[in-house]
């Protein structure tokens, strides 16, 4: 019996189509960790959890991949409120640290299975990495995204 997902652009069913018959790749977007995990985080992950566990109970090999957003302005606000004006980046790496480990506590309490990799922003974003500079270099040449400031913006306008 095949699977079916439902699509939310399109509004309808439609039939679960593989790269590869045997194995199955999900990326999901993980916690941002400033803070205790709350009920919306389990949920989430209790979701993708079932999901994963299901396609592994129908035969593939599953490989789970969620992110973890460990830098922010809701973190660094963190950083600035428990540590003071000091070194900041230590403080917003205390603070993540920190969160994101009760995030996985809490995560394990319910029986969450672990993800197979769990990147973190701090590990692709920055200015010196070059697979991030070429992926942003892309949006904007693509006109989906725009310099302005020193910064770089995604253009909603053109999302869809």
């Amino acid at each position: 019996m095949p699977i079916h997902i439902y699509n939310s652009l399109t509004r309808k069913k439609d039939p679960l189509e593989p790269l590869s018959p045997i194995e199955l790749k999900m990326y999901v977007c993980g916690p941002t960790v400033y803070d205790l995990p709350h009920i919306g985080h389990a949920r989430s992950a209790y979701a993708f959890d079932v999901v994963r566990r299901y396609l592994g109970y129908r035969g593939y090999k599953v490989t789970f991949v969620r992110n973890v957003t460990d830098v922010d302005d809701k973190i660094i606000e963190k950083a600035r409120k428990e540590y003071g004006s000091g070194d900041l980046r230590n403080a917003v790496q205390k603070v993540s640290t920190t969160y994101l480990d009760s995030y996985h506590e809490a995560m394990r309490n319910l029986a969450i299975l672990d993800p197979d990799n769990e990147p973190k922003a701090t590990e692709y974003v920055s200015q010196e990495n070059p697979a991030m500079q070429g992926f942003i270099q892309g949006l904007i040449d693509r006109g989906v995204a725009y310099a302005a400031g020193g910064d770089v913006y995604f253009d909603i306008t053109k999302a869809a």
